[in-house]
C-alpha cells in the first residue's frame, strides 16, 4: 500500500511540474488533460513500477547474477553484486559515466530490437497513445521491459559493472525517458544534436511517413546519426501518434494480453 501511495504522491508532484509546461509550452495545441487514453495511462502508471517493475527486476538480477557467476564475478549478500575489473578500477564517477554510456547504446539496440518481428507486438503497446504526453511513458508491456532491460544489463554485468551502479543509471533514464515524451516543443537548442529532447523522441512516436523507425536513441544522440536513424528536422515538431498500420484495443487488460492473441480483430 506505501508503494501504491508513493506512486500517488509522484504522479500529483510531476503531474504540477509537467502539465503547467506542456500547457505554456506546446508541441501540439489545444490538447486537453484528460485526452483520450488517459485512463489507461492512468493505469498503467500504477502497474508499471510494481507488477512490471517486480517482474523485470527479478529477470534481470536473476540474468545478470548468473552471467558473473559462470563468467567467475563474486556475489556479497551485503551488497548484492560486487564488480570486478578492470571496471573496478576505474574512479567511481567513470564507473557511472562508462555505464550510462553504455547502457543508452545497449538501450538503442533493445529499441530498434523492439521495432522487428514478433517483439513489435509488445512494443507497439507502447506506441498505441494517439495524443502523446508525459504519462504515455509508463505505457509499457511487461514482456517489452523486462527483456529490453535483460538486454541492456547482462552485457554489462559481463563487463563487470556492479548492480548498484546499474540500478542508478537505470534510474536517470527513466526519468529522462518520462521527460522526452511531455508535449512541450523544447529543442534545447544547440543541445538539440547531443541529448535527446521531446522534439527528438515525439519523432519516435509519430504516425507521420517521415519519421518512422527514427530517432532510438534514449539520451544521447550519437547512435541515430552513427547507424542512419536521425530525423529531427529545423524548426517542425510532430502532430500525429499511434501506429501506422495497426490498431490496438482500448483496454488496459486487453492490450497486455493482444500480442499473445491470435485474433487478428486489431491487427
Amino acid at each position: 500500500m506505501s508503494r501504491l501511495i508513493q506512486l500517488a504522491i509522484g504522479l500529483v508532484v510531476l503531474g504540477i511540474v509537467f502539465w503547467p509546461l506542456e500547457r505554456f509550452f506546446p508541441s501540439v495545441r489545444g490538447k486537453k488533460l484528460f485526452r483520450k487514453g488517459f485512463r489507461v495511462d492512468l493505469i498503467y502508471w500504477f502497474f508499471t513500477p510494481t507488477i512490471t517493475a517486480g517482474f523485470t527486476f527479478g529477470v534481470t538480477v536473476l540474468t545478470a547474477i548468473a552471467i558473473i557467476l559462470l563468467s567467475g564475478g563474486d556475489i556479497r549478500p551485503a551488497n548484492l553484486v560486487v564488480g570486478r575489473p578492470p571496471i573496478t578500477s576505474l574512479p567511481l564517477i567513470l564507473q557511472y559515466l562508462t555505464a550510462l554510456l553504455a547502457a543508452d547504446f545497449l538501450g538503442y539496440l533493445a529499441h530498434r530490437l523492439f521495432h522487428e518481428g514478433k517483439l513489435w507486438d509488445f512494443h507497439a503497446v507502447h506506441h498505441a497513445s494517439e495524443e502523446l504526453d508525459w504519462l504515455s511513458a509508463v505505457r509499457l508491456h511487461p514482456v517489452n521491459q523486462a527483456l529490453g532491460q535483460v538486454i541492456v544489463v547482462a552485457p554489462l554485468a559481463l563487463l563487470g559493472f556492479n548492480l548498484q551502479i546499474l540500478g542508478t543509471t537505470a534510474g536517470v533514464l527513466t526519468f529522462w525517458a518520462i521527460f522526452v515524451h511531455a508535449n512541450v516543443r523544447w529543442t534545447f537548442g544547440p543541445l538539440r544534436h547531443v541529448i535527446a529532447t521531446p522534439a527528438f523522441h515525439r519523432w519516435h512516436h509519430t504516425s507521420q511517413s517521415e519519421g518512422l523507425n527514427k530517432n532510438f536513441g534514449g539520451l544521447f544522440l550519437f547512435w541515430d546519426r552513427l547507424f542512419g536513424t536521425l530525423y529531427l528536422p529545423e524548426g517542425i515538431q510532430a502532430q500525429r501518434f499511434g501506429l501506422f498500420e495497426q490498431r490496438l484495443p482500448d483496454s488496459f487488460f486487453r492490450q497486455l494480453l493482444w500480442p499473445f492473441s491470435k485474433n487478428q480483430e486489431f491487427r
